[in-house]
């Protein structure tokens, strides 16, 4: 349930962009990128991704709805009840370091996800478009659209295939925002479906590789607070045989 709980709140945090669409985005170009290119590219994911809150926000959202339950599912554990008293209020203070814990992962899984994508993302804008772009992402118009959907979206609404990013396009007053009429603007609409299925496609190919991560993790922390009283399949888990 521990990794359950550090994947659905990794994904989460990317739901608002990775609906899966039917185009197939491309791979990195032929021709490498420059350096600045990279750079501009990695400001927006950024922007997007961190400075904006949304992966915060969503391991926050996550932790409060599902704390308690596995809160529950540990106190009812055999494993919990059958260690002892001293060794339950260690094993109750880790469950605490979780949120903590997970956010921390989540972050440095999304940094892999971040470094992944880059080099995609420059094949479909040039490093001014993607300047602009990640100005535009940075304010507090957008910082709260995205916040918004990811609030929504861990509350259950389905994501929108057809505005990943949310109706960037209009402001607050229904009218069409200044950005979207510059050139930045403009190339932003046109690749927005693919930049999304570029973000899904390294969110699932990071994403697969992180339960060993979350285990060890865990199993660290648990075998440390239950001495020895850890079990010897999590022993095992961790290469303590």
């Amino acid at each position: 349930m521990f990794a359950r709980y550090a994947m659905l709140a990794a994904i989460l945090a990317f739901a608002p962009m990775t609906t899966a669409y039917a185009q197939e985005a491309p791979a990195t170009p032929a021709s490498a990128p420059s350096r600045e290119h990279i750079a501009a590219a990695g400001d927006l994911l950024q922007a997007l991704l961190f400075e904006s809150g949304v992966v915060a926000a969503a391991s926050d959202s996550m932790a409060t709805q599902r704390m308690p339950a596995l809160r529950a599912s540990v106190l009812n554990s055999p494993l919990f009840n059958s260690v002892t008293p001293a060794h339950q209020a260690r094993w109750l203070a880790h469950l605490d370091t979780m949120p903590e814990l997970m956010n921390t992962l989540i972050t440095d899984v999304f940094g892999d996800v971040a470094e992944r994508a880059a080099p995609r993302v420059t094949a479909r804008l040039t490093a001014d478009e993607l300047a602009q772009i990640a100005v535009f992402m940075r304010t507090p118009e957008m910082r709260s659209m995205l916040l918004g959907m990811v609030e929504r979206r861990v509350g259950g609404e389905s994501a929108n295939a057809h505005q990943p990013f949310g109706d960037w396009r209009r402001g607050a007053d229904g009218a069409v925002n200044a950005f979207a009429l510059t050139p930045a603007g403009q190339a932003f609409e046109r690749e927005e479906l693919m930049l999304a299925q570029i973000f899904a496609e390294e969110t699932n190919t990071v994403m697969s590789g992180i339960t060993p991560r979350v285990q060890s993790l865990i199993y660290s922390g648990l075998c440390e607070a239950l001495e020895d009283e850890c079990p010897p399949q999590i022993r095992s888990a961790l290469g303590h045989d």
